[in-house]
């Protein structure tokens, strides 16, 4: 779209004749020169981890409330091409005219490639995730690029009118000073307002990456559904068999798409439950010792001569007693 842009502010100044600022062949190439390093992002980038993805299920949310996509962020990436189209077009415009020679596809030349790297930037920019790939394919974009302007003036059945274009433009300084100025022009805005969004905005993905490139977690995300029990011994299994009291476990979400509890309330309610059943398991040991240690205080008492167990003998007085009966008044 920067591209298109460019071609339409060029209109104001060759006096609407229709002519392009780019020749040919090196305006075709735009896409062939783009096309890597953004299919590159849509193969090998990443915002998270696959583990911080299954131990973070609402990070899923956002792809349900198409906030990734949505009529508000195609408009902001509009706005961002036009201001990468305007900064590559009015600031070497005022450049290019410093050339020994006034060739039309001299200057045209420099401005595309300014613009080309200024795109190059951008997808370096949106890059969250670096394979040895992208830096290949990155790599090869840029090669394949100054490859073209040197063959290309070479293959004269193809066109004639950059003959001596390449070779005067690679040798200037002020072609350099456009390829390396107006990317960090074109992008010096777009890092400023992602380093002012991520720091008071920050989204569930910032905030993971975040943590994982200060080595807060040292890049390893626990899941609390993969913890394991503590072990017991197998006096405390015998104990709790007899209290009746059961291998309950707890199912917790995996982290699968669309498996993440929609709101705080589904989360205490899960929370309620796993401390009822903790609850539970308490109250049944608790019973089981306080018939165990009963019973203990029985065998004791009968152990000794002479002695009778308290609690039959209250149960035998109470029987013993005679019952009073009503009299008349």
């Amino acid at each position: 779209m920067s591209l298109v842009i460019v071609l339409f502010l060029f209109n104001f100044f060759n006096g609407q004749s229709g002519s392009s600022l780019f020749e040919s062949f090196v305006l075709a190439g735009w896409n062939f020169f783009l096309a890597l390093p953004i299919i590159s992002i849509g193969v090998f980038d990443e915002d998270v981890s696959p583990q911080q993805a299954l131990a973070f299920p609402p990070l899923y949310v956002t792809g349900q409330r198409n906030e990734d996509l949505n009529v508000k962020c195609f408009c902001q990436w509009i706005i961002n091409a036009v201001y990468h189209a305007f900064v590559s077009f009015w600031i070497p415009l005022y450049i290019v005219p410093a050339y020994f020679t006034q060739s039309f596809y001299l200057q045209g030349t420099t401005i595309y490639s300014g613009l080309l790297m200024t795109m190059n930037a951008k997808v370096i920019l949106e890059t969250l995730c670096w394979t040895r790939f992208s830096y290949a394919v990155l790599a090869f974009s840029i090669a394949l690029f100054f490859f073209f302007l040197l063959v290309y003036p070479f293959c004269t059945f193809l066109g004639t009118d950059m003959i001596g274009v390449s070779t005067t433009m690679l040798a200037s300084d002020l072609y350099w000073d456009v390829f390396f100025l107006i990317p960090v022009a074109g992008i010096l805005v777009d890092i400023s307002l992602t380093c002012i969004h991520r720091t008071y905005w920050p989204s569930e993905a910032n905030i993971l990456r975040e943590r994982s490139a200060l080595n807060k977690v040292d890049q390893r995300i626990v899941d609390i559904s993969n913890k394991k029990a503590p072990t017991r011994s197998s006096v405390e299994n015998e104990s709790d068999a007899r209290a009746g009291v059961r291998n309950l476990e707890v199912n917790n979400y995996k982290g699968f798409a669309f498996s993440a509890p929609d709101d705080k309330h589904t989360m205490t309610q899960q929370s309620t439950t796993i401390t009822a059943s903790t609850r539970e398991i308490a109250t049944l040991r608790v019973d089981n010792f306080n018939a165990t240690s009963t019973g203990r205080r029985t065998d004791s008492f009968a152990g000794l001569p002479g002695a009778t167990d308290p609690c039959k003998d209250s149960e035998a007085r109470a029987h013993a007693m005679p019952t009073p009966t009503p009299t008349s008044p």
